[in-house]
């Protein structure tokens, strides 16, 4: 069994569904543009940065495993090298089929991801947002990105920049079960952190038709990421609540955000369709 809490279980897992698709004799771009979820070749960009991601997995799992040296590390990576070459032929992904791509993964290599995989969610399990909370803020902020877009109250360069902060959260989210908790963490961190080192975008939010729905959904984000990272507390009876510069982008705005939210409203565009705003934007 594989743990989604850890690179090397999120790696395992995206491996069995490369292997499990039906037509293993087709182009291998065409095979992990399905695995992603993109459209080859219009996707190509957004394949290599997954690729990317992937080996940037495989590397975190062996650096992280040798790290517990009382856990016997050599045993564990001892077939590991066969997972680092698979994912190595992405330097050659148009050029290959899916089979030949996989074929450096033998059931040994397999088996090892999952041992490092069950050692890391022993020992050092990251925060896991779960697939209702990750589509529901998917969806939420699918919805707000086209209600920034559609506004006549905000200038060109504060719509843009809203719009390409929301554009990254958004991919973050769809690619979750990739990035994890802190992929998404790390888009927050850049749509808060921004919005607090540039409070003219603030101020001109804040007299802006989308206030109130841009930081009701930033505060959805927040307390999605707190509550996974500390879920003991929840567990405890602790209630929820928004980090402190969240409640300060609150009090700029004059925004009095009452939880728990109604869930999203469907997009108009599936999340899982891939969207380009920074265009639209100006």
């Amino acid at each position: 069994m594989t743990h989604s809490d850890n690179p090397a279980g999120r790696l395992a897992q995206v491996l069995e569904r490369a292997r499990a698709l039906p037509r293993q004799d087709e182009s291998a771009a065409k095979g992990w543009s399905e695995v992603f979820g993109l459209e080859y070749p219009k996707d190509f960009g957004d394949l290599l940065t997954h690729g990317a991601e992937l080996v940037a997995l495989a590397s975190a799992t062996r650096r992280r495993v040798e790290a517990f040296e009382d856990e016997d590390p050599e045993v564990l990576l001892e077939h590991f090298d066969e997972v680092e070459r698979t994912l190595s032929n992405f330097q050659a992904v148009v050029s290959m089929a899916m089979q030949q791509f996989l074929d450096p993964l033998k059931p040994t290599g397999a088996h090892s991801l999952k041992l490092c995989s069950s050692l890391l969610h022993r020992r050092s399990p990251e925060p896991v947002l779960s697939e209702e909370v990750a589509a529901d803020l998917l969806a939420r902020v699918h919805v707000l990105i086209s209600e920034v877009l559609a506004v006549d109250d905000l200038d060109r360069e504060t719509k843009a920049w809203i719009v390409e902060r929301l554009s990254e959260v958004e991919r973050a989210l769809r690619d979750v079960e990739i990035r994890g908790h802190r992929g998404v963490e790390e888009s927050v961190d850049r749509l808060v952190g921004g919005l607090r080192r540039k409070p003219h975008l603030l101020q001109r939010l804040s007299g802006s038709k989308v206030a109130t729905a841009v930081v009701a959904t930033l505060t959805a984000l927040d307390i999605a990421l707190n509550s996974a990272a500390n879920l003991h507390e929840l567990m405890e009876g602790k209630s929820a609540a928004p980090s402190p510069v969240v409640v300060e982008i609150q009090q700029e705005t004059h925004v009095d955000v009452e939880f728990p939210l109604a869930p999203a409203l469907p997009p108009a565009t599936a999340p899982g369709e891939a969207t380009t705003h920074s265009d639209e934007a100006g």
